[in-house]
């Protein structure tokens, strides 16, 4: 129940934040592409993929490249910032935050 809970509350989220990144281009007719980058369970993989997807219908000038990081979250992240390249949009729990400017 518990890991469902988690779920719900990841893809409330993740659907906050990817509507708060898009920007009055996004709306536009050009093609825009975002970064997603997420972790969890099995569950909430599926469960992030078909958001994107379901987003992506709605938002057809919106490609969402969704990043499933099973393992070491942080540390793959943290090298992505460093190397340049962080993603637009990144999955986060309440339990543990992660900051960059």
């Amino acid at each position: 129940m518990r890991s469902l809970k988690r779920a719900t509350n990841s893809l409330i989220t993740a659907g906050i934040l990817i509507l708060a990144t898009i920007s009055m281009s996004a709306w536009a007719a050009e093609k825009v592409q975002l970064t997603y980058m997420f972790w969890g369970s099995p569950l909430e993989r599926e469960a992030q993929f078909k958001m994107c997807r379901d987003f992506e219908k709605v938002y057809p000038n919106i490609e969402v490249k969704a990043i499933y990081t099973p393992a070491n979250y942080q540390e793959k992240i943290s090298a992505m910032v460093a190397g340049g390249t962080p993603p637009d949009i990144k999955g986060y729990a309440n339990q543990k935050k992660i900051i960059w400017h």
